[in-house]
């Protein structure tokens, strides 16, 4: 999108998606910088992140952010969006940064089929859908009320401190 950009991911084992998010703001300011000549701030605002109840919303939402070019009217087709991930899953073509996920895998054995049922899913009249998840992104989670208890006990159980100075958290996958 030309004033943000959306993310699906899952962050790794032992890596916070803070420290995934710093890292990839860094090594993309370093290359924006280096190639418009530019020095300072390049992102307006800090990352926001929404924890997604896997096997409920993860779909949903990936549709949801394939067809946002649509919806802003910038093309007509999310096929036709050039920093997309559709043509990953709606054709086959990997880009070296998407992995697809299990979800996404278990829409059928073959590849052919896969691409053409998720091509259908993208394509399909879903309003209510799209409007539950809108209103659900302004929670701050997509699930369910025991997706929002699991979520509730794990933040109470991060803002204990704990005794000593803090480990520090090295992530070195980016």
């Amino acid at each position: 999108m030309p004033n943000h950009v959306h993310l699906l991911m899952e962050p790794g084992e032992g890596c916070p998606l803070s420290r995934t998010m710093q890292g990839l703001q860094l090594a993309y300011t370093f290359q924006a910088h280096k190639r418009y000549r530019r020095v300072g701030h390049l992102w307006q605002d800090r990352f926001r992140s929404i924890p997604i109840e896997e096997d409920t919303y993860l779909l949903e939402c990936g549709r949801y952010i394939e067809r946002n070019p649509v919806r802003a009217l910038l093309t007509e087709h999310p096929d036709d969006y050039p920093w997309s991930s559709y043509a990953v899953h709606a054709r086959g073509i990997a880009d070296g940064l998407t992995t697809p996920h299990e979800l996404y895998l278990s829409l059928a054995h073959s590849p052919e089929l896969r691409q053409r049922h998720y091509r259908e899913y993208v394509a399909s009249h879903r309003d209510r859908e799209e409007a539950e998840l809108r209103q659900k992104m302004t929670t701050g989670y997509l699930g369910g009320a025991g997706f929002r208890l699991i979520l509730q006990k794990q933040t109470v159980a991060q803002r204990k401190p704990r005794p000593g100075r803090p480990p520090k958290i090295a992530c070195n996958h980016l």
